[in-house]
């Protein structure tokens, strides 16, 4: 497959080729994205595989491990610092598997009973469900823990028996990590968001979003949440590859007004943001030159 993505360099389009596979979460919107993904580099004769995974964790060994053809993956930005934590001795897999483009947000839904009111300076042990313990959600929550220095006990439940276990106080905290709004969540009563207090630490890891009371029938007023960047990342990271990456940026970038007519999820990427602990160097420039060159365009329109 090496073989194959240098000598596509070198003959310039001139025979369609496979660049491998990408890992996504078995989630609907990262099925979305990737296969818009898919469907707008077969336009350029790049033909990619998808591979759904549980969760970004299983996503990131893939790409590193690397056994059958696994190239690039779409994952949070948190489960990247959390497996490098799993798994780092004396080097960070930071520079295995940098970050080629940033991609959308998932917010991050933190449910309790309406009538639950938490302090978290004073109250600090906390039932909480997020999913399987590997999950995108999970990952967030122990983020969570650590930043507010709580004590999470977590708890088995499920969506279908989840209001139940909110209302009932068996379980104080729902955490699920989502793209708002999430239809899941359409029907919840008796179930309010919280409000994280704010936290610097949080917000390196973050970012802030203000989801409307128009969001969810159970919401009263606008409420601010907190927001997990999603990005793609690769093994790709060699110097003879840059060719190809900086290719699969272009395609994309150029045809994000394309892409957002065929879906909407695309008007929540932001393909400028780079600030994540490992961003491949190459695929910044390309990204700044193509923003610096859409800047020229803009300012010629009257």
């Amino acid at each position: 497959m090496k073989l194959l993505i240098t000598l596509f360099l070198s003959i310039n389009y001139l025979f369609a080729i496979n660049i491998g596979t990408l890992n996504i979460n078995k989630e609907n919107t990262s099925i979305s994205l990737a296969n818009d993904i898919k469907k707008i580099l077969n336009h350029y004769d790049i033909n990619l595989t998808i591979k759904e995974n549980n969760n970004s964790i299983e996503s990131i060994e893939n790409i590193i491990n690397n056994q059958d053809k696994n190239y690039f993956a779409i994952v949070n930005k948190d489960t990247i610092s959390k497996y490098n934590e799993q798994v780092k001795q004396n080097k960070t897999i930071y520079s295995k598997i940098p970050v080629i483009l940033s991609l959308d947000t998932l917010q991050l839904h933190l449910f309790t009973n309406s009538e639950n009111d938490f302090d978290f300076d004073i109250k600090k042990d906390y039932n909480v469900y997020c999913g399987e313990e590997n999950s995108n959600s999970c990952t967030s929550a122990k983020f969570i823990e650590k930043m507010y220095n709580l004590n999470f006990t977590f708890i088995s439940s499920n969506i279908d028996q989840i209001q139940d276990d909110l209302i009932s106080n068996k379980i104080d905290i729902f955490i699920s990590v989502k793209k708002a709004p999430a239809i899941e969540f359409e029907s919840f009563k008796n179930i309010k968001l919280i409000d994280l207090p704010t936290n610097f630490k949080m917000e390196d890891m973050y970012t802030n979003t203000q989801l409307l009371s128009t969001t969810y029938s159970f919401l009263d007023e606008d409420i601010h949440v907190y927001s997990v960047k999603r990005a793609i990342i690769t093994n790709l990271k060699e110097k003879k590859y840059q060719g190809i990456i900086n290719n699969i940026i272009k395609i994309l970038v150029l045809n994000k007004k394309y892409l957002i007519k065929k879906n909407p999820i695309w008007e929540d990427v932001d393909f400028n943001y780079t600030d994540y602990k490992k961003f491949l160097k190459s695929a910044k420039r390309t990204i700044m030159i193509l923003q610096e060159q859409k800047k020229r365009a803009d300012a010629l329109r009257f």
